[in-house]
């Protein structure tokens, strides 16, 4: 870029602070940390918003979301000394601030990162990992650290042949605490596999007599046509069996959802109780496919 060019675009960024902002910026301390983020946030972001990548609104949303959240840690808690990775995170989240799950992400995360209760276990990975989330893994990442035990018990169809292998005809079907089932998120699984997120264990059931109930509906329930993959419907007398497994958060991705869902953390502290209220408020509501069943509709056939 054209020295000019970069200094007008500085120029034109520092114009567009507020007086606090510009405060917060260029003479920073620990009462003015939400306008100096405010300040950082719109010097990184300028460039994307300027070319029209996303509109104003959603750059104005991150930055009171970021504002709101770290003007609620008391003083005696923010912590700059990890700024870098704040940086770090911002310059990460420009090219998502459109994804209000995954932005809503990024604002824990910097919250986290200036809260020394918090802060601890942040690594420079937490962002980059972010970044590779698209907004089905984002949500398929909630609804697991939502459940009472950070995991999933899943089943799905695999046809069999002669020689015992085999052909998956239906994705993974999972069921969540509170009875609903959810299918179509095998990509997120194996995105999240791969980034270390989560830990898959196939054939791997969960043993307690509760699970094994579980267990069995799944297989009941994948016997629904809606389940079976599109190649497959037309096919007849498919000899197939059922995969049971389930799925668990890794410690990484255990250390990581503390930080971009804050209610799984301690909240006995008093000092956490309004802000993971309001959080459980913001983040809980699953925009997800799901279906209920009857069992007693359904016939079965143990294993």
């Amino acid at each position: 870029m054209d020295p000019n060019q970069l200094l007008q675009q500085c120029a034109d960024v520092v114009n567009s602070l507020t007086p606090e902002e510009r405060q917060g910026l260029f003479m920073p301390s620990i009462k003015t940390m939400g306008y100096t983020l405010d300040g950082i946030i719109t010097l990184i972001c300028y460039p994307l918003l300027k070319s029209r990548i996303y509109l104003k609104g959603k750059l104005e949303n991150y930055k009171d979301e970021v504002n709101n959240r770290v003007t609620k840690i008391p003083e005696q808690f923010r912590d700059e000394k990890l700024y870098p990775l704040v940086l770090k995170a911002i310059e990460e989240s420009k090219y998502q601030i459109n994804e209000d799950d995954i932005r809503k992400m990024y604002v824990n995360l910097i919250a986290s990162t200036v809260d020394s209760r918090k802060n601890g276990s942040i690594t420079p990975r937490f962002a980059t990992v972010i970044s590779q989330f698209g907004k089905q893994d984002a949500q398929f990442l909630d609804i697991l650290y939502s459940q009472q035990n950070q995991q999933l018990i899943y089943g799905y169809r695999r046809a069999v042949s002669k020689d015992n292998s085999g052909v998956t005809i239906t994705n993974r079907l999972f069921k969540l605490d509170n009875g609903d089932l959810i299918s179509s998120f095998d990509l997120s699984v194996d995105t999240l596999s791969s980034l270390g997120v989560i830990k898959e264990l196939e054939k791997d059931e969960l043993a307690s007599s509760h699970y094994r109930q579980e267990y069995h509906s799944i297989e009941n329930d994948l016997r629904d046509s809606r389940y079976i993959k599109s190649e497959f419907i037309s096919a007849e007398n498919i000899s197939s069996d059922t995969v049971r497994g389930h799925i668990m958060l890794t410690e990484f991705g255990k250390r990581l959802c503390q930080c971009i869902f804050e209610p799984a953390l301690n909240v006995s502290d008093p000092v956490l109780i309004d802000d993971a209220i309001e959080a459980k408020g913001s983040m809980s509501t699953h925009q997800v496919p799901t279906a209920k069943f009857d069992d007693s509709t359904n016939s079965s056939t143990p294993n």
